[in-house]
């Protein structure tokens, strides 16, 4: 019989009321399907130069004498950023929480700090663009990393709903790096043709906006009085 080490054990938080569960299932899925609808049928900017960080995008605009910048550049980018900023504030705030009302640091607060980690280091990473170059492998690794000590602290302390929303944001991080990495094979290029870009970056968005809801999830989940709070 499977025993769940001491470490990892707890007792699971009460579900969250089901106006939340929407919304928050809003927040994962409708809004970057919104974002990318939108993206496809609007006619007057390129989708990359909307998908793409604003200083690739810019530094392209300069290398081919284009007019640089415009307002539009890296629209649907400085959206993930925000995203993953609020997921960043949504984990710092609820382990500060967790750690003033039990008075301790258990199991709970480092997952939610662990959370905290991954959240500005890809924030910053996309701000800044660490990741270029060699060590992009490197870098996809620690993020790889990170999420599965995550899957490991929070697993047993989460309920369905919030086991979705992490397993999403795996699924849809997990779709983008595939795609980065396979962009130039036959196949890809046959399936997805000039949509490469949406489906590798639509694919991240749809992960951070899943990331950011599991953010709020978790930490509501795990800051509200109920069993989760039990010392």
């Amino acid at each position: 019989m499977l025993t769940v080490p001491t470490c990892l054990r707890g007792d699971l938080p009460s579900p969250l009321p089901g106006w939340m569960r929407v919304g928050l299932y809003g927040v994962a899925l409708g809004l970057p399907t919104i974002v990318l609808l939108a993206l496809v049928v609007q006619p007057w900017w390129n989708m990359a130069d909307l998908l793409r960080d604003p200083l690739s995008v810019a530094e392209m605009a300069v290398k081919a004498g284009a007019r640089c910048c415009r307002r539009h550049f890296g629209a649907i980018s400085i959206l993930g950023g925000l995203m993953m900023a609020a997921a960043a504030g949504f984990f710092v705030f609820t382990a500060a929480m967790r750690r003033m009302t039990l008075g301790r640091i258990d199991g709970g607060v480092v997952f939610l700090a662990l959370g905290f980690v991954l959240s500005t280091s890809i924030g910053l990473d996309d701000m800044y663009r660490f990741h270029e170059g060699k060590y992009e492998k490197l870098f996809d690794a620690s993020y790889a990393g990170l999420l599965g000590l995550i899957f490991v602290t929070g697993w047993f302390r989460l309920a369905r709903f919030e086991r979705q929303l992490l397993l999403l944001t795996a699924a849809f991080f997990a779709a983008s790096v595939g795609i980065d990495i396979l962009q130039n094979t036959q196949f890809v290029i046959d399936l997805l043709g000039p949509y490469r870009i949406v489906f590798e970056d639509g694919a991240k968005l749809f992960g951070i906006s899943s990331w950011t809801a599991f953010a709020a999830a978790a930490g509501i989940a795990l800051t509200r009085p109920g069993p989760s709070q039990a010392s």
